[in-house]
């Protein structure tokens, strides 16, 4: 049933990057005052998350090491147990 909602959600235009964190962390955006993209990647599990990240940008908020740093689409985000993260960017032109 899964891959067929997969499927209708590819075919409407509605399927986007967030789409494929399904099950592995629960994701928020919104779009600040200064008009940037803030995407919280919130981890409500007892064991640490590591996640491709569907954006580039700057963490804002992370393991101590990674907040400040800038990060890469695709690159890995890893979000401790009971956690979160967010990132701060540039809104893409393609966002579902």
């Amino acid at each position: 049933m899964r891959q067929v909602l997969v499927e209708a959600l590819k075919v409407a235009g509605l399927y986007g990057p967030l789409q494929e964190l399904a099950g592995q962390i629960t994701v928020r955006q919104g779009i600040n005052a200064a008009g940037e993209q803030v995407t919280y990647f919130l981890n409500y599990s007892d064991q640490v998350v590591t996640v491709s990240s569907p954006y580039a940008g700057r963490i804002l908020l992370g393991q101590c090491q990674t907040a400040g740093k800038s990060i890469g689409a695709g690159e890995q985000l890893t979000v401790d147990a009971w956690n979160l993260a967010i990132v701060v960017g540039k809104p893409t032109a393609n966002e579902v």
